[in-house]
Order: structure tokens, then sequence, then C-alpha cells
């Protein structure tokens, strides 16, 4: 599993199982970590109710190294969500701590750095914790829908996080 997350290979993993999660680095002194809970997490739900309550049965076509690989992909899942949710209490280390890996060719380090610090501006006026992690995570590219799930509200809810912040900035709209 090591090597799945060194090269975000967790996350097609994932897909496969139709867990739907957004890509984004894991920093390398957090893979032990994240590594260690995922296959514990995976290995106690496996005995629990892969053998003793009799979810995996091979008769039914599924190997246990496939019903295995499937646990891991859900509790990598619930890790996942649950180290983005902590973040949500520090959205300016959040900020500082993620990587952006653009694809676009066009922004170079300088334009990164004045975004950066234009959203950390916006970011200091917010009193609200919720809202600054979705302003924060809008940013990164996070739908209305993604946030919403992360920090454990709902989209509509969110929405009005950017419809009043927005407003204070004297644009209109937001991204769904």
């Amino acid at each position: 599993m090591w090597a799945w997350l060194g090269k975000d290979y967790i996350f097609s993993r994932c897909r496969e199982f139709h867990i739907d999660l957004r890509p984004a680095p894991i920093p390398v002194d957090e893979r032990d970590d994240l590594v260690q809970d995922v296959v514990a997490n995976a290995l106690r739900t496996f005995l629990q109710k892969g053998l003793a309550q009799g979810g995996w049965q091979p008769e039914r076509g599924a190997s246990m190294r496939t019903y295995f690989t499937r646990a891991i992909c859900f509790q990598f899942a619930n890790s996942w969500r649950r180290r983005l949710k902590a973040a949500a209490h520090s959205p300016v280390e959040y900020l500082e701590d993620s990587r952006i890996d653009i694809e676009c060719p066009n922004p170079g380090p300088e334009e990164i750095v004045v975004t950066r610090d234009e959203i950390r501006r916006g970011l200091a006026g917010i009193r609200h914790e919720r809202a600054r992690f979705a302003i924060a995570l809008r940013a990164d590219g996070y739908s209305s829908q993604e946030i919403a799930e992360i920090i454990g509200i709902s989209a509509r809810a969110v929405e009005g996080y950017f419809r009043r912040y927005d407003k204070r900035r004297g644009g209109g709209g937001s991204d769904k």
C-alpha cells in the first residue's frame, strides 16, 4: 500500500470500486501513519465482516486478495476524508502544506504566489472556520459537493459561504 500512495495509484484503485475521491499528493512524512491506520482498520473489518459475519464467500468469485483490496480502498477513503476534515481546523496551514500541481503551463511561480497571497488575505477576514476552509478548498478546485462532504455540511451551506464571500469581495457567483 505504501507504493500505492507514492504514485497516487490508491485513487485509481478506489475508483475501480466506485469510490470517488479527489486525488491529491500525500506528503511522505504522513504515509507511514496513513498506511498503518488503513491496513489495521481494513484487517479488523475483514476479520469481522469478511470472516466472522461471512461477508467474504469464495464461491461467489472474489478471491481473498480482491476482498481485502476492496477493504483497503474503503478504509483509505474513510481515512482520507478524516484527514481532510482535520485540515478544516487550520485552513491557512492547509494552504501552506498543499502542493499545487497545475497542469496548465501558463501560471508561473509568481502567479501562484500572488494567488495564494490573495486567498490568504481574503481568508483572514472570515471568522467562521468552516467558511474559511470551504473557500480554501474552492481555491484548490474542489466542487461544492466535494467540499460539503469533506466538511460534513450540506452543499447548500457551502454555496451560502461562497455567496457571502463573493458578495464581500464585490464579485458575484460561485462554482458548483
